[in-house]
């Protein structure tokens, strides 16, 4: 925890460097799994380049050593710079520590400790190392015929405000085949096993459907924890940081869509809280030649909504309730008549 493996703190002290080598030859010797936990810009005595963790160059017992950095900024549930003082006593991230902590004491091999550390120490630039486990626990595959479906009409994406009860939803394919990203964001719920600490109980699954036959789970490609900053307000909270209740769930799956195949997604345990809302997003790049105030503009004048919001910044890059501070979706989230950002350029 805010520790300067890469450079010594007295770089000229001979002593100090005879040490730093002999640590280094020691990580890239040792296969016991070492995480870098750093504080980013607000640590004001360790600087970010030197708390990043040297990479082991060199296999041990035919198997590459476990070593990560994570920045506190970019650690689930965190999302914060944290000082170096304040690295022992911040709520975000010792309470992650302890339960890495009380499951590493219950383990002795290394492969089981990088498991752990990556289940509660994340960034969300790796999907879950639980997530096939996780699985094995709820049924692989989805029997339409069994379940209340209600089919979306074509290219139409998925927007529950407030859903209630257990639902499916089906997502067509295209006329065409398109290489396509499949993305679904769920507020405050779960998409199993990635969930906010405290989370609602409603949950989301996402399915691939053949044209016959059972439904089979989709797998992601990427699986993460998102911040859910509050527009208009300081992110993240001065003195407080993010609730253990806050955050949306992004699952992201690349595929291939066809006309033929349709994608499932089956909505357990809403109460009306939270949000859903997902869709396809060409992976294609995207270009305008007049000006970026076009884009926005182009991608965004459907965003009148909370839900809608995130994905508008999936395909355009900036969230388009940002361009205004009259839109405030946790106070007001069905503007009318609708905010566009369009009127605020």
């Amino acid at each position: 925890m805010s520790t300067p493996h890469t450079l010594p703190p007295a770089r000229f002290d001979r002593h100090i460097d005879r040490i730093y080598t002999a640590n280094q030859d020691n990580l890239a010797r040792n296969p016991t799994p070492i995480l870098s936990l750093c504080g980013g810009a607000t640590d004001l005595m360790i600087p970010s380049e030197s708390c990043i963790l040297p990479t082991a160059d060199r296999e041990v017992d035919a198997v590459q050593p476990y070593r990560r950095s994570i920045f506190t900024s970019a650690l689930e549930g965190s999302w914060t710079g944290v000082g170096h003082l304040a690295m022992v006593w911040c709520h975000q991230v010792r309470w992650r520590i302890a339960r890495a902590a009380l499951e590493l004491g219950a383990t002795s091999s290394a492969s089981s400790r990088s498991v752990i550390l990556d289940t509660w120490l994340r960034d969300g630039h790796r999907t879950s190392p639980k997530i096939d486990d996780t699985y094995g626990r709820y049924s692989d595959h989805l029997d339409l015929e069994s379940e209340e479906v209600e089919v979306l009409p074509s290219e139409l994406n998925l927007v529950l405000n407030n859903p209630h009860g257990s639902h499916t939803y089906i997502l067509p394919g295209y006329a065409s085949t398109f290489s396509k990203k499949f993305i679904l964001y769920v507020f405050q719920g779960s998409i199993i096993p990635t969930s906010p600490q405290t989370a609602l109980p409603l949950r989301a699954s996402v399915f691939i459907c053949p044209p016959q036959g059972f439904c089979t789970r989709m797998i992601p490609s990427s699986l993460k924890l998102v911040p859910s900053p509050i527009l208009g307000r300081p992110f993240p909270v001065p003195d407080e940081g993010s609730d253990e209740s806050e955050g949306v769930v992004v699952f992201e799956a690349d595929m291939e869509v066809t006309g033929d195949m349709r994608v499932a997604v089956k909505v357990e345990g809403a109460d009306g809280r939270g949000w859903i809302v997902g869709g396809f997003v060409q992976q294609e790049a995207l270009f305008n030649n007049a000006n970026s105030v076009g884009m926005y503009s182009a991608w965004c004048n459907f965003c009148n909504s909370t839900a809608e919001l995130y994905l508008c910044f999936s395909v355009s890059g900036i969230p388009c309730a940002y361009c205004t501070e009259q839109f405030n979706p946790y106070d007001d989230p069905f503007p009318s008549p609708p905010i566009y950002c369009s009127d605020c350029l």
